[in-house]
Parts: structure tokens; sequence; C-alpha cells
């Protein structure tokens, strides 16, 4: 009979089949034994069975209820399966029994943040930070709770402390960046954008996050230069149309509601002229919001335009440059 500690050395190798069945005999021979049904429970979640994994949480979380590391795996499990009013049960439970463990805060406070109980998500942040002050998610975490509780100027600040302490999380560098931005920060903003981009290239809202904030302090080669990576990320379609005007139709795929106080709706836009204080004897521009999940579909089905791009958020004056270098 194998070990639970070579078991663990076979997941943290990726070989999770053969841990697995490890798993199986050492249960098979010791049906008391927590920690192996704690690794099935951590596999199961790597394999996406998230009842069994909530089935094996619980099992080992009931032979040995005072290991924090298992309460931890059972809410996470619990969360993924989208029970999470149980999972920030757990979590409150085990920052009772020890609350000096970094990992259990910083889970609780993304729970409550995704449950929009943002003054619990702070102060789970806040908890973790005063555990973990050298790193850097708590921060981030603190930082989006406050800009959703309109304390912007502390938010900030919080924002640069994880920036500082190297936030290598890209959706949360980029939502970072979103707030910044909304909050006139943009050279801060712009840092953030850049990092996601490096991080993650696919994520469209970061390649329009650093061309916008590029943009509005007046780097407008560099703006160019961030919506072209964005182009070459993500389709570009250009043709000539009819009209004497280049028409530009903007995919507005960007307004997801981040920003406190500002919720957008699908038909907020619904393809009509935008007025952006730019020269309309030569670009007429067109917002249509889509569905992030066919817009080449959505693109093809509203009409013939001489350009069809991704929103760079508020950087018109950026894509009408990007036009007139593309269509002279």
């Amino acid at each position: 009979m194998g070990s639970t500690s070579k078991a663990s050395n076979l997941v943290q190798k990726g070989d999770l089949v053969e841990a697995e069945k490890l798993c199986d005999e050492i249960i098979n021979f010791d049906s008391g034994d927590a920690e192996a049904f704690h690794l099935k429970a951590t596999i199961r979640l790597k394999n996406k069975d998230i009842n069994a994994a909530v089935k094996n949480a619980l099992t080992a979380s009931e032979l040995e209820p005072e290991n924090i590391n298992f309460r931890l795996t059972l809410a996470k499990a619990f969360a993924q399966k989208g029970d999470r009013e149980r999972a920030i049960s757990v979590l409150v439970n085990a920052v009772k029994q020890d609350d000096s463990n970094y990992a259990c805060w910083l889970n609780l406070g993304l729970l409550c943040f995704d449950d929009r109980k943002f003054k619990d998500a702070l102060a789970s942040f806040q908890a973790a930070v005063s555990v973990y002050p050298e790193r850097p998610e708590a921060y981030s975490g603190a930082a989006l709770s406050l800009f959703q509780l309109n304390q912007k100027n502390i938010a900030i600040e919080q924002a640069k402390k994880a920036l500082e302490l190297n936030e290598t999380r890209a959706v949360t560098l980029c939502l970072l960046g979103k707030y910044l931005a909304a909050s006139k920060q943009p050279k801060i903003a712009r840092f953030a954008f850049a990092k996601s981009v490096n991080l993650d290239p696919a994520l469209v809202d970061s390649h329009a996050g650093l061309a916008s904030s590029n943009a509005a302090i007046g780097n407008f080669n560099d703006a160019i230069r961030a919506t072209d990576k964005l182009f070459q990320q993500f389709p570009l379609f250009s043709r000539r149309s009819k009209s004497e005007k280049r028409k530009v139709l903007v995919l507005e795929s960007n307004y997801d509601g981040y920003v406190a106080g500002q919720t957008y709706g699908k038909n907020i836009f619904s393809q009509f002229n935008y007025p952006t204080g730019l020269p309309t004897n030569s670009v007429s521009y067109f917002h249509h919001h889509i569905d992030r999940q066919r817009p080449v579909a959505a693109a093809l089905e509203l009409g013939n335009f001489d350009l069809i791009l991704n929103n760079v958020v508020n950087s018109e004056r950026a894509s009408y440059k990007l036009v007139m270098i593309r269509f002279g």
C-alpha cells in the first residue's frame, strides 16, 4: 500500500489518475484516513467532478474537523458547486477557529465580494493583509471592495500597494485597471492593463484598457500600438462601404457594469451614431452591444462597414487616428 505523501507528490506532478488510484488503495485499507479523502477531493476538483469533490471533502472534514486546510478545500468545492452560502459558512467557522490563516481570509473575501457583500469582503481582505502584509492578493481585493463602496481615495492607495507587491492575476489586474481608469488614474491604470496583457494576451478588455489609458494621457502612438495588438489577438474586419464617409462599427463588448454606480444592459447601445466630437465629414461611428461569445457573427449581421473594431473604452479619438492611418 502506498502513502498519502506519495499520492500528494503525484498530484503535484499532474499524474491525477495514479494519485487517485493510490488514494483508493489507502481508503480501502483504512477508511478513516482523512488525508486520502482530502486528496481525492482535490483531484476531483481538478477534474471538475464537483459533486464527488464535495463528498470527499465533507468526509475529510468530518474525520478531522480541526483541519483548516480540509475546510478550505470544502469551501472551494461548495463554491464551485454554486453553493456560495455554505462555502462562506465553512470559512467563517474556519477563521473563528484560526484567525491567522491567510488563505481562508482571502477566499472568504473573494466569496463575499462575488456575493456583493462588499463590507464583509473588505473586512476579510483587511484581516488577510494583517496576517500576511507582503502578499498582493488581499490588497487587490480590498481595493476592489473599496471601489464598490465608493471610497475611491483609499481604494487607489490599496491598488497601488497591490501593484507594488507584484499582483500577477491577469483578470484582477484588468479589473483594477478599469476602476483606476474610471477614477481618473490613467497612468496607474495603464500599468495594470499592460501587465495583464503580458500575463494573458487573450483578455480583450486588457488590450482595450491599455489603448484607452494611453489615449487618456495623450500617448496616441502607444494607443495605436495597443489597438494593433488588440487586432492581432482578435478579428479585424475591414472593407469599403458605399458611403462617402468611412463607417466604423464599434462593438461594445466592454460595458460590464464593473464600475460602482454604473450598470450597462445589453440594449444600452443599439446601432446609433455616437457623439464623439470628432470631424463628422470623414468618419461616422456606430456602436452596437454584442454577445462576447459570438462577436464575429454579430459583426457580420450588422451591415457594410469600413472598419469593425472592439471598443477601446472612451478613446474614440485614438480609434479615429487609427482609421485615418488605415484608410487615409
